[in-house]
C-alpha cells in the first residue's frame, strides 16, 4: 500500500544566516617579526662570542707583557720576595672581585643618585685592581715546554710561585664565603627577633 501523505519540503535558509567559508589569508606580520627576532639574536650571540674571545686575547697577552712588568719591578721589592707578592695577589684577587660585585649589586640610579654615582666609582676602580691582579696571575703560569715562553723571567726566578698564588686565592675565596655566611646568619636572626617582638 503506498502513502497517501506528501513528503515535506524543508525550507531554504535565509542568504544572511547561511555561512559561506572564507579563505584564511596568510599573516606576514607575525613571521616577518620572528624572522628578525632571530637575526638580532644571532648578531647578538656572535657579537657577544667575538666580544668574549677579543677579552680573552687581550688579557693573555696583558698577562705576557704588562704582568711581567709588574714582576719586575714590584715583585722583587715586595715583602717575602716574589713569593709574597704571588701570595699577596692571589688573596686579593677574589676580594677585589667580590668588591666589584657587591658594588655593582647595590646600584641604584632611579633613588640615589649620589651613592651610586660613588659605588659606580668604586666598582670601576676594583674591577681594575682585579684586571691588573689578573696580568700578575697570568705572567705566574707556568709555561710549557715547547713555548717560547720557556724561559721567561717569572718562572726562571719563581717556578712554585704559581702554586702559591693558587693556594692564597683558594683560602681568601674560603674566607670570603664564610664571612658571607657569617653576615647573612647575622640578618636573619635580626629580621626574626624583630618580628617576633610584640608591637605596641
Amino acid at each position: 500500500m503506498g502513502s497517501s501523505a506528501k513528503p515535506v519540503r524543508r525550507r531554504a535558509a535565509a542568504p544572511s544566516l547561511v555561512r559561506t567559508p572564507q579563505k584564511s589569508r596568510p599573516r606576514r606580520g607575525p613571521s616577518r617579526n620572528k624572522s628578525k627576532d632571530k637575526d638580532k639574536f644571532t648578531a647578538a650571540g656572535c657579537g657577544a662570542v667575538l666580544g668574549i674571545i677579543a677579552l680573552v686575547v687581550l688579557w693573555i697577552l696583558g698577562g705576557i707583557t704588562w704582568g711581567e712588568t709588574l714582576w719586575r719591578e714590584v715583585g722583587q721589592d715586595w715583602p717575602g720576595g716574589g713569593y709574597g707578592f704571588g701570595a699577596t695577589a692571589g688573596a686579593l684577587l677574589p676580594c677585589a672581585l667580590a668588591a666589584t660585585g657587591m658594588a655593582v649589586a647595590r646600584i641604584n640610579w632611579r633613588t640615589q643618585k649620589v651613592r651610586s654615582l660613588g659605588l659606580g666609582t668604586l666598582a670601576s676602580g676594583a674591577a681594575g685592581a682585579a684586571l691588573a691582579i689578573s696580568f700578575v696571575a697570568v705572567a705566574a703560569l707556568p709555561p710549557k715546554r715547547r713555548s717560547s715562553r720557556a724561559d721567561h723571567w717569572v718562572h726562571s726566578h719563581y717556578p712554585s710561585v704559581w702554586l702559591v698564588g693558587l693556594l692564597a686565592t683558594v683560602a681568601a675565596t674560603a674566607l670570603l664565603l664564610w664571612l658571607y655566611d657569617i653576615s647573612r646568619r647575622a640578618a636573619k636572626s635580626a629580621v626574626t627577633s624583630d618580628a617576633s617582638q610584640p608591637q605596641p
